[in-house]
């Protein structure tokens, strides 16, 4: 999508405070969690970090959620119950 100019990549990595060269990639940019939140309309989780298990039910129920490590399996009430997709 980044690649065909659609929307854009949004990285949240609390731990560091400058994205790796590697990945600046198609114009990526390090944002917090509430940015990322706010503007976000899909929402990958691909590490467990403590700030990222702590998302509620309202934080993701209006995105499109890819959930790469189960965090979120949790929160199996009704539309985002539909919304979360394990990858396996």
């Amino acid at each position: 999508m980044a690649d065909a100019g659609i929307g854009e990549i949004l990285i949240v990595e609390p731990n560091i405070q400058e994205l790796p060269e590697a990945l600046k990639v198609n114009g990526a940019r390090l944002v917090d969690l509430p940015e990322a939140l706010a503007i976000a309309d899909i929402v990958v989780g691909l590490v467990d970090h403590r700030e990222f298990k702590r998302l509620s039910y309202s934080d993701l129920s209006e995105k499109i959620v890819i959930d790469a490590r189960g965090m979120w399996q949790g929160h199996r009430t009704s539309n985002l119950q539909r919304r979360v997709e394990k990858v396996v």
